[in-house]
């Protein structure tokens, strides 16, 4: 009997411990890259979620890499908006992040319209 109530006390310290190292949250990283598939460096990416009111932002860097960190359970909203590069707008509303996990999403930039496209000289 007394083997038993140990070997319950046991199991019940097992599940508590691995429940409080489960993290809450998930993150979002990726590289960032143009039509040609370069690197595109200095992106402005915007990861949000309306409902639970956050707005994260962060800027791709030098070889492409982001990363978003601390984002609840849930569907979230990715953008990037670059005019300056001639690059379309970027926007996928389907981004799922997992408690615990961090996704990986590589974002691939299209061609957006530029001066040549445009009418060509000045």
């Amino acid at each position: 009997m007394k083997s038993s109530s140990i070997f319950i006390v046991l199991m019940a310290l097992s599940v508590s411990t691995s429940v409080a190292t489960q993290k809450p949250f998930g993150a979002l990283m990726g590289v960032v890259r143009g039509p040609d598939e370069t690197i595109v460096a200095e992106a402005p990416i915007r990861v949000r979620h309306e409902a639970f009111g956050i707005d994260a932002r962060t800027f791709s860097s030098a070889d492409g890499h982001y990363e978003v960190q601390d984002l609840p359970n849930g569907t979230f909203s990715v953008t990037i908006q670059m005019p300056c590069c001639a690059f379309a707008p970027y926007r996928n509303d389907e981004v799922v992040i997992d408690a615990g996990e961090t996704l990986e999403f590589n974002i691939q930039l299209e061609e957006g319209a530029s001066i040549s496209h445009l009418g060509g000289r000045p």
